[in-house]
């Protein structure tokens, strides 16, 4: 689309400059300017739609630390052993290192003395920590909840979990990256047809005995009236106004190119937890508290980086009471953590305990257990005075979202990185007959995959790292408002406000823009076969041409802005049903209504 703008432009600068230095003819300064003029609205629009495809590889990259400490090879198993800090790189297979309290495991090892719970979140999704024991296996990149441990390098860093996750991203990035747009695909068929007619007007006006200058300038007014502007407005415009409607609804478009993608999908696979489900676990039930009592537990539960602490702490409202909140957390003191078992401290000589329940009740317990309790006790001097069950929760909107999405005849699968268990539960209640359990990145993608090579079109929709390969690797990719930057940065868009109906919104308008873009390439395909012969026979002059040329412009800038006034009116409805015939019905929908 470039070659006829900037042939119209150099060829109509040249001419106008020779009659400017013989004094004779028209000048056709302003068609270039004008061409040039609607050229960099085009480009502003597309780039302002541009996002930039590294960034989910560097945020990758970042999570897993930098440097580990090596235990010394003459006491390997000891976790009270002097260590040295070493570059994470150096690792080799077989290295001692020790995993502190709130550390990272730095590769791909295995337990080899000590036990803890680990916030696994990174490789399967599930916000639950997860207790580890000896000889089992730890992937790079988890955290450590619990104690020091003692674990044995089996993989290099190239080698561990974070390093093959992100080749995959990088890898299934790429392949997706081939796709074309419509109008890309439409221009090109268009720019050697325009260039074909405005040599032949050129060669035809010579034969018939016109002089060089008059066969050059209806060349160049046919090379003008037929100039592409008005397709390179078609969808970056359409891109633009989308993107707008879009965040008004709650959801950020990253990518342009995947808005025609979207409007496509047939197929939708959703990750569960945190995307169908809470984020975090959350309270069920709770006994009445009163003050102090309650704004210690508040304070308390603040002080614990586990997740059951966490969700307390976002679950229960702080104390109306600041006075008391205030006197508190003056004098709440010897708050101490235990590993596996939960969080204490003295106020007003009471001893307040926040964990497992035969730990705050006194009762003889180990730190080390085969399972996570699902029941948190609080008490004072060992009386509980509240317990904290917990369990997953679905999203508010999530039957609603799904019911509808159901109603568009999209085929919709459930896979996640949980136990059969929750996964089954969770398909159970939505109704999504296909689920897939216990899987891992590399499963997530391999699915989405096969369902493309089927013929469908995928959307992905997560908020994990561990979703971040099935994202890029889906046509259409969706992110949770609350995902981490990885995730984020791997989808084509992000639902700010993490509501699953915004989903079905972003389709509809999806497909309305879509049908818009087909509107506005058979605007520019019309107004070239009644411009053409017109200025073929020369009864347009350069000028004339460039009013036309920006006329044909607006058209399609106008005809764009009806995207953010209507749904879909008749015009919509009629082409809809010779592009898709079979989305005419999700087209008369909207969840704007």
């Amino acid at each position: 689309m470039d070659v006829p703008i900037s042939i119209g432009v150099i060829l109509s600068t040249a001419l106008g400059l020779y009659d400017t230095l013989n004094g004779s003819g028209d000048v056709y300064f302003e068609a270039a300017t004008m061409l040039i003029f609607f050229l960099l609205v085009g480009r502003t629009l597309d780039h302002s739609m541009r996002v930039r495809a590294e960034s989910n590889l560097n945020s990758l990259s970042r999570i897993a630390p930098n440097t580990a400490l090596q235990i010394n090879k003459d006491q390997p198993l000891n976790v009270d052993a002097q260590t040295t800090r070493v570059d994470v790189d150096a690792i080799e297979e077989g290295a001692y290192l020790l995993v502190a309290p709130h550390a990272r495991v730095p590769v791909d090892a295995i337990v080899v003395n000590g036990e803890s719970e680990f916030d696994t979140s990174i490789v399967d999704g599930e916000p639950l920590p997860k207790r580890r024991q000896v000889d089992e296996m730890l992937d790079a990149g988890v955290k450590n909840l619990g104690g020091p441990i003692v674990v044995k390098a089996v993989q290099t860093r190239q080698n561990s979990f974070l390093s093959r996750t992100q080749r995959l991203v990088q890898t299934v990035s790429f392949s997706k990256g081939h796709y074309h747009t419509l109008s890309e695909r439409v221009a090109r068929w268009y720019a050697p047809v325009v260039h074909t007619a405005a040599l032949a007007a050129g060669l035809m006006w010579l034969a018939n005995g016109a002089d060089l200058h008059k066969a050059v300038t209806i060349a160049i007014a046919v090379l003008i009236i037929t100039c592409p502007c008005a397709l390179g407005l078609a969808v970056p415009m359409v891109q633009v106004l989308a993107a707008g409607r879009l965040f008004r609804n709650g959801v950020v478009m990253k990518n342009g190119a995947a808005l025609e993608r979207l409007a496509h999908i047939d197929t939708i696979v959703f990750d569960k937890t945190g995307t169908l489900t809470e984020k975090v676990a959350t309270v069920k039930a709770q006994d009445v508290l009163e003050e102090p009592a309650l704004t210690v537990l508040n304070l308390l539960s603040r002080q614990s980086s586990h997740p059951f602490a966490r969700s307390i702490a976002s679950n229960i409202p702080l104390s109306t009471h600041s006075g008391i909140r205030t006197l508190v957390s003056q004098e709440l003191s010897q708050i101490r953590e235990y590993p596996g078992k939960g969080i204490e401290g003295m106020y007003g000589g009471i001893q307040y305990r926040l964990g497992k329940n035969n730990w705050a009740s006194g009762q003889p317990t180990s730190c080390v257990t085969n399972g996570f309790d699902s029941v948190s006790g609080f008490s004072a001097n060992g009386i509980i005075l509240g317990q904290f069950e917990f369990n997953e929760k679905l999203r508010s909107d999530a039957c609603s979202a799904v019911a509808r999405l159901k109603q568009d005849n999209c085929n919709l699968y459930l896979a996640s990185g949980d136990q059969s268990k929750g996964a089954d539960a969770v398909a159970t209640s939505l109704a999504i007959e296909n689920f897939f359990a216990d899987c891992s990145p590399a499963e997530k993608s391999e699915l989405v995959k096969q369902l493309r090579s089927e013929g469908k079109k995928v959307m992905m929709v997560g908020d994990g790292i561990n979703d971040t390969v099935a994202l890029a690797a889906s046509d259409v990719s969706f992110a949770m408002g609350d995902a981490g930057d990885i995730a984020a940065n791997s989808a084509d868009f992000v639902l700010m406000h993490n509501k699953l109906e915004s989903i079905n919104t972003a389709r509809h308008i999806a497909i309305n823009a879509s049908t818009i873009v087909n509107q506005n390439i058979a605007l520019a395909v019309v107004y070239n076969l009644i411009a053409l012969p017109v200025a073929f026979a020369g009864f347009v002059t350069p000028l004339v041409a460039a009013i036309a040329m920006s006329i044909s412009s607006l058209l399609v800038i106008g005809n764009s802005m009806r995207l953010n006034y209507q749904t879909l009116t008749a015009s919509n409805r009629i082409l809809s049903s010779v592009i898709h015939p079979e989305r005419v019905a999700v087209a008369n929908y909207t969840g704007e209504a």
